[in-house]
């Protein structure tokens, strides 16, 4: 498994992840303001069958992103992380980490989940 952590989980969390040796991907902001392309990170995941996770449940209401994670059949968790600190955001990661291996081999792809602050999980329908 390789999670992809989307720009907007910030570089952090990924950092702190590699520090105890867990092989992940973090998204890459661009020099010169905005971030990089959803379209083209999702792209470039499903490519790759790379583990998205992101907090921009949003991009399931934009419909080229939505068809995107689709027809690239990109597997994506959206951490609906509210009001979290990164403190309580790397436990709740790290408590989860054996789902994410478990859905990243064994779950037809596309697919996408929310992961909520207390632990919960939910699968969204995508089509």
């Amino acid at each position: 498994m390789i999670p992809y952590f989307d720009e907007n989980m910030g570089s952090r969390i990924p950092a702190a992840l590699k520090t105890l040796g867990l092989k992940v991907i973090p998204g890459v902001k661009k020099q010169y303001g905005g971030g990089q392309d959803d379209i083209d990170y999702l792209k470039r995941a499903g490519q790759k069958s790379w583990l998205a996770i992101s907090a921009n449940k949003h991009m399931l209401d934009v419909e080229e992103e939505r068809n995107t994670i689709i027809s690239e059949k990109v597997g994506i968790v959206f951490v609906t992380e509210g009001q979290m600190h990164r403190p309580e955001l790397m436990l709740l990661l790290l408590k989860k980490w054996a789902w994410f291996e478990v859905i990243d081999k064994d779950e037809q792809r596309p697919f996408a989940f929310y992961l909520y602050p207390s632990g919960k999980i939910r699968k969204i329908e995508l089509s």
